[in-house]
């Protein structure tokens, strides 16, 4: 692999690099922070890399990275803050960061359990609507035709609203 065309490689990792930071971490802003980490350790390997490595070394990149920043935030000694900093200024996370912040808690969960439930629905799942592929170009890489990946996607979407429509509601998501 090369990094003439890392974009696509990005558009295609990155959401394996997130969900399996926030496995890790629980937290968006630093799964972002972690997929950035690891997009960029995967730019300068990536001549080094097979393709068909590429997706594990991500996952492992990312977990390990999430471990390390886990561990940097266990060592932080909040004694160190100044006490005397007024209450205005302590940057507290807003309901609406809260809120995203569990969007995409069950966003990880929804794309876990789909994952574990069919893989090539996942796969279609993600490609498509994450990654904004089209749907010809997905069903001709998955060696399939238009008709049954949306087929696929029509089961999908079924037994996703089976399994997570009313708690996607009672966080907003619906």
């Amino acid at each position: 692999m090369d990094r003439n065309n890392f974009s696509e490689i990005y558009k295609k990792y990155a959401l394996t690099a997130y969900i399996t930071a926030m496995q890790v971490v629980h937290n968006g802003s630093d799964a972002d922070d972690i997929v950035q980490e690891t997009m960029l350790k995967l730019y300068l390997n990536i001549e080094a890399l097979e393709e068909d490595r590429v997706e594990g070394w991500v996952r492992v990149a990312a977990r390990n990275l999430g471990i390390d920043f886990q561990r940097k935030a266990q060592r932080f000694d909040w004694n160190e803050l100044d006490e005397e900093l007024p209450a205005d200024e302590l940057e507290l996370p807003t309901i609406a960061e809260e809120e995203e912040q569990e969007r995409n808690h069950f966003f990880q969960e929804v794309m876990d359990a789909l994952k574990e439930h069919d893989e090539s629905s996942y796969y279609i799942t993600r490609e498509i609507k994450v990654h904004e592929r089209p749907e010809k170009e997905v069903a001709s890489e998955m060696g399939i035709t238009i008709g049954n990946l949306r087929v696929k996607m029509t089961r999908s979407k079924k037994w996703l609203c089976r399994h997570f429509a009313d708690k996607a509601k009672e966080i907003g998501f619906l």
